[in-house]
């Protein structure tokens, strides 16, 4: 993310990967009322006005993910409002409140949240081995 923050001048072209970085799956997560209801439709709103749509997480792999997923989307990730926690299990409180509309964690973190239809899921990652 240094990279696509403008922080560092060097991408993930400039390395070898030697070792997986991310062994967790990730998700995309919004409160089970959102009126999101898939990645499409939150793509579309972040293109229409970025600022309107707080996301939430944790403070690495997390940012990995949406740098991943909204770049390829032609958003640019520097202007996402993004409020970093400790982890998945205190970025989901401020979801569940309403501060923030969009959660990205790890599963594990808050599978409790998912299985109470407190969140509701729009994209995970897929682990390759």
């Amino acid at each position: 993310m240094n990279f696509a923050t403008g922080m560092s001048p060097y991408s993930h072209k400039d390395w070898t990967p030697i070792a997986r970085l991310i062994s967790a799956y990730y998700g995309i997560m919004v409160r089970y009322d959102s009126p999101y209801k898939t990645l499409g439709d939150l793509l579309k709103d972040l293109k229409e006005d970025i600022g309107k749509v707080p996301f939430s997480g944790g403070t690495g792999d997390d940012r990995i993910v949406y740098g991943v997923v909204f770049s390829k989307a032609g958003i640019d990730v520097t202007k996402i409002n993004y409020a970093a926690f400790g982890g998945g299990t205190e970025a989901s409180g401020v979801v569940l409140e309403g501060s923030a509309k969009v959660l990205i964690s790890s599963i594990d973190d808050v599978m409790g949240l998912l299985e109470a239809k407190r969140l509701r899921m729009l994209a995970v990652t897929q682990r390759r081995d």
